[in-house]
């Protein structure tokens, strides 16, 4: 999967032991889902010509202060491996359906479920 337009990342910090390790800290500009997690980690291991036993990459959204948690990481060790911390842009479309503030939490609910409560 190609990185879709609209998303930005950058590279706020390397950290390399040659031959061993090679750690990212990345800026995104917003949520995202695994499959593009996966394309930008691809992109950043193949950006790099040096050979290490592992690469780990910290992802982190505006505002998030580096160090303090990433919303999400893939390690390539040696296999990528990617775990969302956070939530994901999938799961905030499920949480959040509607592209509006709520002033209870009745309207985001389906009006099925909305009844009931």
């Amino acid at each position: 999967m190609p990185i879709p337009n609209g998303v930005i990342y950058t590279i706020i910090r390397t950290e390399v032991v040659p031959g061993i390790k090679r750690s990212l800290d990345i800026r995104l500009n917003r949520t995202v889902s695994e499959e593009v997690l996966r394309a930008i980690a691809t992109k950043l291991k193949n950006s790099d010509h040096g050979t290490y036993e592992r690469t780990f990459i910290s992802y982190y959204l505006p505002g998030m202060k580096v160090g303090s948690g990433a919303w999400a990481t893939s390690h390539f060790d040696p296999d990528l491996e990617i775990c969302i911390l956070g939530v994901s842009t999938d799961q905030e479309e499920l949480l959040f359906p509607y592209q509006r503030p709520c002033q209870n939490w009745r309207e985001w609910m389906p009006p099925s479920l909305a009844k009931n409560a």
